[in-house]
């Protein structure tokens, strides 16, 4: 009984020295089970903050942010497409030129032409076994055709597709017989062909035409370029068009057919030494398209044209 007692008693000893070490271990763990309530807490509210999302006024900034960006881009997209463009339709001149080549040296080098016969005299036709392929005599900023729906009064539009009723588009006309199938938007100058002098009495005199590839000049002699109809004869009095990508189908004024704003102010061309480069619209009437076309004509600076003479849409051109 006393050994009980004893060890009843040095255990309340030892309890009463214990309770300063029990109640800082409860401060301490008081201390750290707030600190993980505060975690807990704090980690909440960030998830709840990203469940939130944007703003209104956050998502209006981002907006407006890339519309700028668009807005900034897209000119020099557009450039940058068009720049292109513009070089493969140079390199569709120059595969044009091989195939010129090739025709004139089997036909002692004289041109093919609209006014030396028949349908099978015209360029697409008459040249089709040197190439085979009709897209090639497509622009690749023209692609889109008259036939199906394209706006005829555009520079970006494509001539044709001919069709066996003798229709082609929104014109009905005999001259279309014959073509079926045919279509481009490329034009050749058609003062190049090689006529007879019956047809060419007909044309103003068979002296004006070039009919061959091998003559003085040749560097300034356009022989195929961009153009809203398969050919044509312009001559130096021919006006501007009104607008751009005015369609012009018969009369005179056939320089129209050919001065339009396919290139950036500006279209490509091949010519009668074979060679290709970009032509200024205002340079088309310092060409020499025939033999006896004036360079110094009505419509160039040496001529006496005036920047008000010109229409409105071609006045921030080139003058020559």
């Amino acid at each position: 009984m006393r050994r009980i007692s004893e060890f009843r008693r040095s255990e309340g000893k030892i309890g009463c020295g214990a309770g300063p070490a029990i109640e800082a271990e409860g401060a301490i763990t008081g201390t750290a089970s707030a600190a993980v309530h505060s975690a807990y807490e704090t980690g909440g509210q960030g998830r709840r903050g990203m469940l939130e999302g944007f703003t209104l006024v956050e998502l209006l900034v981002v907006i407006a942010i890339i519309a700028l960006l668009m807005s900034i881009l897209m000119p020099a997209l557009n450039r940058a497409k068009g720049q292109a463009k513009d070089v493969l339709c140079q390199s569709n001149l120059h595969q044009w030129g091989t195939i010129y080549s090739m025709y004139t040296g089997d036909n002692d080098g004289k041109i093919c032409g609209f006014a030396t016969g028949g349908p099978e005299h015209l360029w697409p036709i008459s040249l089709l076994p040197y190439y085979g392929e009709m897209d090639l005599c497509l622009c690749p900023a023209a692609i889109r055709f008259v036939s199906e729906g394209a706006n005829p009064d555009s520079a970006f539009s494509a001539w044709g597709i001919f069709t066996e009723d003798n229709t082609w588009g929104w014109i009905q006309d005999e001259w279309v017989g014959g073509y079926e199938g045919m279509y481009g938007s490329y034009g050749a100058n058609e003062w190049t062909g090689n006529v007879n002098d019956e047809v060419g009495e007909g044309y103003g005199g068979a002296d004006k035409f070039w009919r061959r590839t091998d003559v003085r000049g040749a560097s300034n002699a356009p022989l195929l370029l961009d153009c809203d109809f398969p050919g044509g004869f312009p001559e130096h009095m021919d006006p501007p068009p009104e607008y751009d990508g005015l369609f012009w189908f018969k009369g005179e004024g056939e320089m129209m057919r050919f001065c339009m704003n396919r290139h950036n102010m500006a279209l490509n061309g091949l010519f009668l030494d074979l060679t290709v480069r970009r032509i200024q619209l205002k340079e088309l009437w310092t060409l020499k398209w025939h033999r006896d076309f004036a360079t110094n004509g009505t419509w160039t600076v040496a001529g006496g044209v005036k920047p008000e003479h010109w229409p409105d849409w071609m006045r921030k051109c080139r003058d020559f």
